[in-house]
């Protein structure tokens, strides 16, 4: 039997590994770097046949007294099958913990194939539900002439409606975090919504992601602020990453121009795949029409699925997500 083993992996090969499996963004290895900066331990696994790696994956980790957290974004690059040693890998790591809960953000188009293989390994949808689980993607091999034409029809009104508008967009290498914070607090007030990214978190992503980061920004005539968009990219796939727009951008439609010019942007480097994931169209609604009217191909992936090694660990980790991340608590008390 195979099994997982703790990776010793350089950058370089790691990323090499991701790369070829078409694996999620958070795979990467500097992605991992980053989480670091916010508390998580990095655990990066892989598995040989015949002396060669067949599979890898990058996991986060907490633990505290008795309990053993483990958050894996994205899926196994290569096989999801070896699921199978992934779990078994869990069930032996860290014995001393007695409860191990892992949560698993699967990123794989959901299936009948997929479904029957997550519930032989006791993989279950989690009982609180943070994210939705669908992607939008865009194809740049399009032109941009042509992504604008299968625009639905609201769509490309509102855009044609934005450019009667005097804004400027520009491409920015060194955005100013403390404004990027600033506009950001000020939509979670205006919206309403859960506590979102600390200016920590801010400084970290544009730091240590500068290289990764395509970041534009939309201002008047007279220099003021109408909003951003950001991407983070590699090599040929891009992942719609961060957006603001102002009280003033929305009445500009300023995101629909911004939109087209991240894609744009996209284009120059590159890039042939444009992704929007994690969105919700319930919850989220006027969000997902916006990303939907460019009438990308949109699939439901599996979303969020969980497993445990008893079932009283599911409903305290779910409980300690939901009052964490959820409008439960104050603000000041949230999480992202």
């Amino acid at each position: 039997m195979y099994q997982f083993h703790i990776s010793n992996l350089q950058k370089d090969q790691w990323d090499l590994i991701v790369k070829s499996s078409n694996g999620d963004y958070r795979q990467y290895y500097e992605w991992g770097e980053l989480k670091k900066k916010f508390g998580w331990k990095v655990l990066r696994l892989e598995l040989k046949q015949n002396l060669k790696i067949v599979s890898t994956c990058q996991l986060l980790i907490k633990q505290k007294w008795f309990f053993l957290f483990i958050y894996f974004p994205g899926s196994i690059n290569g096989d999801q099958k070896y699921l199978k040693e992934l779990i078994q890998f869990i069930k032996n790591f860290k014995k001393k913990y007695i409860f191990k809960y892992l949560r698993i953000d699967f990123t794989i188009e959901e299936n009948n194939e997929i479904n029957l293989l997550l519930k032989k390994n006791n993989l279950f949808k989690v009982l609180y539900k943070r994210s939705g689980n669908t992607q939008i993607e865009c194809d740049l091999n399009n032109s941009l002439e042509n992504i604008l034409k299968n625009c639905d029809r609201k769509w490309r009104y509102n855009y044609n409606r934005a450019l009667k508008n005097l804004i400027n967009i520009k491409v920015i290498p060194n955005p100013d975090i403390n404004l990027i914070y600033k506009l950001s607090k000020d939509l979670e007030d205006q919206k309403k919504l859960g506590k979102g990214h600390s200016h920590e978190e801010v400084k970290n992503i544009f730091k240590n992601l500068e290289k990764n980061i395509i970041y534009l920004q939309a201002n008047d005539n007279k220099g003021e602020i109408l909003g951003f968009r950001a991407a983070l990219y590699n090599e040929k796939n891009a992942w719609d990453f961060f957006a603001v727009s102002t009280k003033l951008g929305r009445a500009y439609k300023v995101g629909y121009p911004l939109m087209i010019e991240t894609l744009r942007e996209a284009q120059n480097k590159g890039i042939k795949k444009y992704y929007f994931v994690g969105d919700d169209p319930v919850n989220m609604k006027g969000v997902f029409s916006f990303k939907k009217g460019l009438n990308g191909k949109i699939t439901q992936y599996v979303g969020e699925i969980e497993w445990s090694n008893f079932f009283i660990s599911k409903c305290i980790f779910n409980f300690l997500i939901y009052i964490l991340y959820s409008n439960f608590l104050p603000k000041k008390f949230q999480r992202h």
